[in-house]
């Protein structure tokens, strides 16, 4: 577990590789922050635990151009704006893993121009009051959605 006082990432990797097997990873921000930031990499969680938390914004994973795998993991984020995926291009792959978003706004996943599957996974929001129009997976008209299949989403 890590404690940031300032906007930053714990952990960054450009045209690399990174991977977790059997973890927990935490990371508590003061008022930004990112656990994982990605760029052009191949980033792999498998039965690993991911917890984030912020005051005003956070996110488990944000992703640019790199290849994500996502599998039996549990993963939280706790701000007013929280997300766990923020994915811009790449490809994104999360199966039978448990995701959670707790604040005043939230999404599991914000995916844009990405190429991604989603299957066997539990969404869950937590919110100080329901927003109409939220939607647990936001993602453009670029994205590609491979599959999409046997997610179960609660309080969005």
């Amino acid at each position: 577990a890590a404690t940031f006082d300032q906007n930053s990432s714990f952990f960054n990797v450009s045209s690399g590789s990174l991977h977790f097997k059997n973890c927990e990873v935490t990371g508590v921000f003061g008022e930004n922050g990112t656990l994982f930031n990605s760029v052009n990499s191949f980033v792999f969680f498998v039965n690993t635990g991911l917890t984030v938390q912020a005051q005003t914004y956070c996110c488990a994973l944000s992703s640019l151009d790199s290849r994500t795998e996502v599998k039996k993991c549990r993963v939280s984020a706790v701000a007013q704006t929280a997300v766990n995926f923020s994915v811009n291009g790449g490809k994104f792959e999360c199966r039978n893993s448990s995701l959670r978003v707790s604040g005043h706004l939230g999404r599991i996943a914000e995916l844009t121009a990405t190429t991604t599957s989603m299957t066997e996974n539990s969404y869950n929001g937590d919110f100080d009051k329901k927003v109409r129009g939220v939607v647990p997976v936001w993602c453009d008209k670029s994205t590609v959605i491979l599959e999409d299949s046997k997610n179960v989403s609660a309080g969005f």
